[in-house]
């Protein structure tokens, strides 16, 4: 004879299949919300370049001579500053500045029709760009680049489908747990992230796309008009104004106040920073002995030079 189900077992299975049906409808409510926003995002994206199009060709900077300026803005290398005064400096020019899931789906004609190219692209992205162009960054000491970026993953960091578990895991762990945690999407901002941008891309998905990371991210960086060291930044602004023949004005932006009250990186904390980010301190090392032993020379006579900093 059979056993009866009791009213609990059927209430419990019935609710167990609700809440399977209820999570599917979730996601696919989630996943066709995600990509609306995305198809939003491309459609006001593709209007912003129309109307680039439409806009007259203002004046450029001289030092440019009718170059593209392209700057690949590297997370925390203080490129929201920099970034603000050249949209002050090309305050008429047709300007393209978006989201690194657009510069995915840009096209190069679409960026063709621009004066100034600028955001936190990776250098995928950069054969997209005109092959006669201005090609720009900064970088910055890697050990404090990757604890300023921790900081500023707890303070308010924007939230993207690539950063989310990043911001998550920063605000939930220790300086220490977040250097030691293995998940990639963690790894992507502690671990050699400047030399990520400049090989390929920051993002996990596209690890296998690099073979030698070190070696392909300067052979990379040679092919850029100008370097800037953050650790010299008043003197790379003065070069950089020089080589483009026009004033830069520099406002301190985006200056992580959690960051400047945090307490002193212990030596354990230093010492995994450093291991996770060899490569990293190894390629910005070079960049700033290349910014030290040109600075002088391109103040004098920036015109006589086709690569700046590091080629």
């Amino acid at each position: 004879m059979e056993r009866p189900i009791s009213l609990e077992r059927v209430l419990r299975r019935y609710a167990d299949i609700w809440h399977r049906k209820a999570d599917g409808y979730r996601n696919a409510y989630e996943t066709a919300c995600a990509e609306t926003a995305i198809h939003r995002d491309g459609r006001d994206r593709i209007l912003r370049s129309l109307r680039n199009f439409e806009q007259a060709k203002k004046t450029v900077p001289a030092g440019l001579r009718g170059r593209q300026l392209c700057f690949l803005h590297i997370g925390k290398t203080a490129g929201t500053s920099v970034q603000h005064a050249l949209l002050e400096l090309y305050h008429e020019a047709a300007v393209f500045h978006e989201s690194l899931p657009n510069f995915d789906l840009v096209t190069p004609e679409e960026l063709a029709i621009n004066n100034l190219v600028l955001g936190h692209f990776m250098f995928q992205h950069v054969a997209k760009m005109p092959i006669h162009r201005f090609l720009m960054t900064f970088l910055r000491e890697p050990i404090e680049r990757v604890v300023s970026n921790y900081y500023f993953l707890r303070s308010g960091s924007p939230i993207s489908t690539y950063s989310k578990i990043a911001i998550e895991a920063a605000n939930d762990l220790s300086l220490l747990q977040f250097l030691s945690c293995d998940n990639p999407a963690v790894r992507m901002i502690s671990e050699n992230f400047q030399a990520k941008a400049l090989a390929y891309d920051i993002r996990p998905e596209f690890d296998s796309k690099i073979d030698d990371l070190q070696a392909t991210a300067e052979r990379n960086l040679s092919t850029f008009d100008f370097v800037g060291i953050v650790e010299r930044f008043d003197d790379s602004i003065a070069a950089l104004s020089t080589i483009l023949e026009a004033e830069i004005k520099i406002k301190r932006l985006n200056v992580n106040q959690r960051r400047e009250h945090a307490p002193t990186i212990s030596a354990e904390e230093l010492e995994l920073a450093r291991k996770l980010n060899a490569i990293d301190i190894a390629v910005y090392s070079k960049a700033r002995g290349a910014f030290q032993e040109k600075f002088h020379g391109i103040l004098g006579n920036a015109k006589n030079e086709d690569r700046y900093f590091f080629g």
